[in-house]
C-alpha cells in the first residue's frame, strides 16, 4: 500500500465513524406515549357538550387548562363519551 494513501483512508474511516455516531445520537428513541390531557370537571364544559356545541366546549377547556388544540379536542371527545353523547 502506498504510504501517502494511508492518511486518506484513516480520515475517511474517522469521517464515516463520526457520521454514524451523530446519526445514532439524533435518532434516539423518542417517547411514543403522550401524557393524558388534564382532566377537568367543569359544568360549563359539560353543558356545552350536552348542547352539542363541541367547538365551544373545546374553547372553554383550552381557556381553563392552557393546553393545545389537539389535546383539548381529545379531552372533550373523551368527556363526551363519558357523558354518553354520540357524534
Amino acid at each position: 500500500m502506498d504510504p501517502t494513501l494511508q492518511p486518506w483512508i484513516m480520515a475517511g474511516i474517522a469521517f464515516v465513524s463520526g457520521f454514524m455516531l451523530a446519526r445514532s445520537i439524533y435518532r434516539q428513541a423518542k417517547p411514543t406515549s403522550r401524557p393524558a390531557p388534564p382532566r377537568i370537571d367543569d359544568e360549563a364544559v359539560d353543558a356545552a357538550i350536552r348542547a352539542n356545541k363541541i367547538i365551544e366546549a373545546i374553547k372553554q377547556y383550552r381557556d381553563r387548562t392552557g393546553c393545545g388544540l389537539k389535546q383539548a379536542k381529545e379531552a372533550v371527545e373523551q368527556r363526551a363519551r363519558e357523558l354518553g353523547m354520540r357524534r
